[in-house]
């Protein structure tokens, strides 16, 4: 189930969204202007479709037709597309022992149009000859010349025929774990296809296996800007990046490679690495709150789960 809990008024406002009956929502993401929501959708047994909701009516629609798994959504911060991970082409390996094809990647980032109007993001901008834009883009404001209840564009969506908008990155398939977008580019992280055998057993966490990358739409290129993540969110103005490395978190430039320095076990928390000192992370107990919820969790366990 996908609910909005809005607190705007003097009484919070508590509704629900969606919901599917066949598993779970998989990512959502606002558009910058707040009025529309994407998220991963469930629509049947076997596969997952991006899925749009207009905050102000309620009205959901869906905006993929999946293959197989369409998730992840991101909107592009300048309102021009939704990025998202589709399983859709299928390169099948053949298995060394058995003699037989299974498909251990499956997955690339798609991208959708939201306007008729919007051109493909892999077609490149023309030039002139002397290397600088055709068009000249207009200049943005500094972020001191900006007004602090100046709203932000409003992001149009042409819902017609929105699904055959739909393409991919070209990039190879793989194992790709979330897309985010930045302006004039979009970023996504990747894992290696591992084996069961390699995997850690019981309480032991994976290690940070995955890559960060960068697709720039100016240059038509893709660059690698981080080595040994396991997850990566970017900040909503969009100018910072933090991943997580197993237990440690860092904070980088979005876009931009991480800066060069020794194994990240061995870099010291500062403004110039980017680690973050989980150390100064304090939590408050109330530890006779504490006890009454360990009662009751413990007791809603054995209700549910004991006797079926």
């Amino acid at each position: 189930e996908l609910f909005l809990l809005d607190l705007h008024g003097e009484t919070p406002v508590f509704q629900v969204l969606d919901r599917s009956q066949f598993g779970g929502i998989a990512g959502t993401s606002w558009s910058a202007d707040s009025r529309w929501l994407a998220y991963g959708f469930p629509n049947s047994a076997q596969t997952s479709a991006i899925k749009l909701c207009r905050i102000e009516t309620g009205v959901t629609t869906e905006i993929s037709a999946p293959v197989l798994a369409d998730t992840m959504p991101a909107f592009d911060p300048e309102g021009r597309y939704i990025y998202f991970i589709g399983q859709r082409d299928f390169d099948p390996v053949y298995d060394a022992v058995h003699f037989d094809l299974g498909f251990p990647r499956g997955g690339r980032p798609f991208v959708i149009t939201l306007r008729r109007d919007v051109l493909s993001p892999f077609v490149p901008t023309p030039r002139s000859p002397d290397g600088k834009d055709a068009k000249k883009k207009p200049e943005e404001k500094k972020p001191d010349e900006q007004s602090e209840t100046e709203s932000p564009t409003p992001v149009e969506i042409d819902l017609d025929g929105i699904t055959s908008r739909v393409q991919g990155f070209p990039v190879p398939e793989g194992k790709y774990g979330r897309i985010l977008g930045v302006p004039g580019k979009a970023i996504f992280s990747s894992f290696p296809v591992d084996g069961m055998r390699s995997r850690p057993t019981g309480a032991e966490r994976p290690g940070p296996r995955g890559t960060i990358e960068s697709f720039s739409f100016e240059t038509q290129r893709q660059e690698r800007l981080v080595d040994g993540i396991s997850d990566f969110w970017i900040s909503r103005d969009g100018k910072s990046l933090i991943y997580q490395a197993r237990d440690r978190i860092r904070v980088i430039k979005a876009g931009d490679k991480a800066p060069e320095g020794k194994d990240g076990n061995g870099d010291r928390p500062s403004r110039q690495s980017g680690w973050v000192d989980l150390g100064r992370v304090k939590v408050s107990v109330n530890p006779a709150a504490e006890g009454r919820q360990m009662f009751q969790e413990a007791w809603r366990l054995q209700r549910e789960h004991f006797w079926t």
